[in-house]
């Protein structure tokens, strides 16, 4: 790199100029050398500078050592022997640039200078001394010009040291390390900056070729001596690796190398000289920026956030892959806008075209969302776009940039939450209302069993009630639909008939339309354990479906069958007992895309749905710990299977029933807010026997249990109504009654069905519980097993 900057300094200079070494040879030489020996063209590189000099006097060899070892050799005057054999009276000038070592030789730059006139009139002199002698005028002016030229040399040669001072400088400022390998001897030559690279001063690291080659990265080594070997075989145009070299501290820096290979007169390699310069904070700096890219390229992939950028110019955009799947384009294709205008949803081309007029030409943020079709698959999505305008030096704008990412479950995840909000406050308004509503529903009901008793049981009137409250019973499910799926709830199971719960719930759905169903039942049906009233919203939502997907009119096969699971691995349910539920009806059928969503909330493929009835389904299903699934395609009916728990029990025989008279002893308390409720049901168990007292809150029951059992005269049962408006419920007045009274027994009555007393009773102190509305052959039913009669 030094040789290389003083041949660019030099090339151009009209005196003549060359570097030698501290023996003479011949380094390098300009154009001006040459043409003053007649050799231009040729190669003198390597040759030794005694044998184009008449040195007869050995002053030239004198003048080299005297160089060798100062820094400010003394100019002198020699005779160049030309090509052609003539001898040239030259002054020449020297100038030490590179002190030598033993492994590293001086390196002399020497200035020659000849003027013809000059040379001639020196000539003129020595032959005619009495004629110069005679003219003082001629010999002044020689005089002048000899001083004049002296002047040019000192400050020729002070524009030299400054010029080479600020090579040194320039060198040492910018790191760059200079390297010299002769390939003949072996012998390198690194300098100061080369060995402080790496951690070493000049002194401490030994300039030797192995030293290098065993510092190099152990994964980096084949490869930068295959690429040396290469270069100098030929076969690389140029050698410029970037590898790692082991620094003094043990760590390693990373090193860009440059080199050039010089041939000798037979066009051998030479030697080589280069440079290396430490791009280790480069190298850093690259890693970096490459991880903080692979983050966002992996943010971006998880995100399935795309980024894209439009050339105004060319009109094309330029697409990350999450763009390409965002929008559903062939990724071998280079979109321009107007593909990206196309995809655009017909609806809101002009709101998307505004607000990119407005981002090119107001520099306002663009920030928008609009709709797409995909043309993979034709489906609409929502995305959601940001970007910004870039300009040109005159600030037009040029193009945009930005990124883009897909919305649409998002947004429809946020319309489905505002109608979970809007489902929580009907369930809100359910549950407050229910309370009240399943009282009155329970004093119907209770009425109506008062009416029955008055009447003949073959009347048409006693039909007639017997219809008013199964429909009773059946309109209070409706209700409880809605609690069930806005607020939970475990089941409050019991055995039941499952031949018994699906007939009553198909007639009640079907009545009037023109779907019919068929049985199919087997004599040693098990029973089933479960919330008589979750399941019979179930049968209904499903019922109803397989209806409305017959619209012309059709059957519904129903079956049901006992399985036993003996292992739960790859099945729907756990290792148990269970019955099989199957519901297969000859509707339109379901596509396959909405099967795979037909139990989300809010799913619907009704105009007038609302997408809760199979959700519910689900819900409950799940809760029995059963299970559901559906199989169908387009015009291909649907079956829908349902697993339900079997009970290990047989159904209870009716103790207590209208068949058989309700008759019982004792004494019993009620407690309940609602009047009508209070009168109904103590008509019903002081007709059957028992003593009856009542309470309008927990408070005042408890003064009741308190005087009883002070008077020898204490309650068997307490009737318990769970919520009480402004005072004492259920929960806490069997607490109460039971420090009066460890005896008493306890039923939990309630419409709040979902309430976790009303599934686990026992847990709170009762032993038994009925939900309200209930029939009186259910309150019957509990109070006789309560009671043991």
């Amino acid at each position: 790199m030094l040789i290389e900057t003083i041949n660019k300094l030099t090339s151009s200079w009209s005196e003549p100029i060359i570097i030698v070494s501290g023996k003479g040879e011949i380094i390098t030489a300009n154009a001006s050398f040459y043409t003053l020996i007649g050799m231009s063209g040729q190669d003198i590189c390597r040759q030794n500078i005694i044998d184009h000099v008449n040195d007869s006097a050995g002053k030239v060899t004198q003048y080299l050592l005297s160089s060798s070892r100062s820094s400010y050799p003394i100019p002198g005057a020699l005779n160049l022997l030309r090509n052609d054999g003539k001898s040239i009276a030259c002054r020449c000038s020297g100038h030490l640039i590179q002190q030598g070592t033993k492994e590293v030789p001086s390196l002399i730059f020497i200035r020659f200078e000849y003027k013809s006139s000059v040379s001639n009139k020196f000539i003129a002199l020595n032959r005619t001394m009495e004629e110069l002698q005679s003219s003082n005028h001629k010999l002044k002016y020689q005089a002048e010009v000899l001083k004049k030229e002296i002047l040019q040399r000192h400050k020729a040669e002070e524009d030299l040291r400054e010029s080479s001072t600020r090579l040194q400088l320039s060198l040492r400022a910018s790191n760059v390390g200079l390297w010299d390998w002769s390939l003949i001897t072996n012998e390198v030559y690194f300098s100061p900056e080369w060995k402080n690279q790496i951690g070493f001063e000049d002194r401490e690291l030994a300039n030797d070729y192995e030293e290098w080659e065993s510092r190099l990265h152990p994964e980096d080594r084949d490869t930068v001596l295959l690429e040396l070997k290469s270069y100098m075989e030929g076969r690389k145009q140029d050698y410029a690796p970037e590898f790692r070299l082991r620094h003094k501290d043990g760590s390693y820096r990373w090193i860009y190398a440059s080199g050039d290979m010089l041939l000798d007169e037979k066009g051998e390699p030479d030697r080589m000289m280069g440079c290396h310069i430490d791009i280790t904070d480069r190298k850093i700096a690259e890693a970096a920026l490459l991880e903080n890219e692979e983050y966002l390229r992996l943010a971006q992939e998880t995100a399935q956030i795309g980024s894209w950028r439009w050339d105004l110019s060319t009109d094309e955009l330029t697409w990350s892959k999450e763009v390409f799947d965002i929008f559903g384009f062939d990724t071998d294709v280079t979109p321009l806008f107007k593909d990206f205008m196309n995809s655009v949803h017909k609806n809101d081309k002009e709101f998307v075209t505004g607000a990119i007029e407005r981002t090119l030409a107001e520099k306002e943020p663009y920030d928008i969302e609009y709709r797409i079709i995909r043309p993979s698959d034709n489906v609409e999505r929502i995305v959601h776009a940001k970007g910004r305008a870039f300009y040109n030096d005159k600030g037009d704008s040029t193009g945009m940039m930005g990124m883009v990412f897909d919305v649409t479950d998002s947004r429809k995840l946020d319309e489905e939450l505002q109608r979970s909000h809007k489902l929580e406050s009907v369930g809100v308004l359910a549950g407050g209302i229910a309370h009240d509503f399943n009282n009155l529903l329970t004093a119907i009901l209770n009425n109506l069993h008062l009416a029955e008793s008055k009447i003949d049981n073959d009347s048409d009137a006693y039909r007639l009630l017997e219809k008013i409250k199964k429909s009773i019973s059946l309109a209070a499910s409706l209700t409880q639909q809605l609690i069930t799926f806005s607020q939970g709830g475990e089941p409050v199971k019991e055995v039941a008939s499952p031949v018994e719960i699906i007939k009553e719930n198909a007639e009640f759905t079907l009545r009037g339309s023109n779907v019919g169903c068929e049985y199919d039942f087997p004599a040693n049906l098990w029973s089933l354990e479960i919330d008589k009233g979750q399941i019979s919203q179930v049968l209904q939502n499903i019922i109803f479906n397989a209806e409305q997907a017959m619209p012309d009119g059709g059957i519904i096969r129903i079956t049901a069958e006992n399985k036993s699971i003996s292992s739960s691995e790859n099945g729907p349910v756990k290792k148990g007992r269970y019955i099989k539920l199957t519901f297969a009806d000859q509707g339109v059928g379901i596509s396959g895309e909405d099967l795979q969503k037909i139990f989300d909330p809010f799913f619907t493929t009704k105009k007038t749905g609302r997408g809760l009835g199979l959700a519910v389904t689900h819900s409950i299903i799940k809760r029995h710990e059963g299970h559901i699934s559906v199989e169908s395609q387009s015009g291909g009916g649907t079956i829908f299977s349902i697993y339900l728990p079997a009970s290990e029990e047989e159904i209870i025989k009716k103790q207590c029933s209208e068949e058989v008279p309700f008759e019982g002893e004792g004494r019993i308390l009620i407690m309940d807010d609602d009047e009508m409720i209070i009168d109904s049901v103590s008509q019903i168990l002081s007709l059957a026997g028992y003593y009856v007292e009542t309470a309008k809150d927990g408070n005042e029951a408890v003064v009741l249990c308190q005087r009883a059992k002070e008077l020898g005269l204490p309650f068997k049962l307490a009737i318990l109504d769970l919520t009480i408006p402004g005072g004492m419920g259920g929960r806490d007045t069997i607490k109460k009654l039971h420090e009066i009274d460890p005896d008493i027994k306890g039923i939990v009555s309630s419409g709040y069905s979902t309430d976790p007393i009303m599934s686990d009773y026992e847990d709170y102190g009762f032993n038994g519980v009925v939900i309200k509305p209930y029939k009186v052959e259910e309150l019957q039913k509990v109070v006789c097993r309560v009671m043991g009669s």
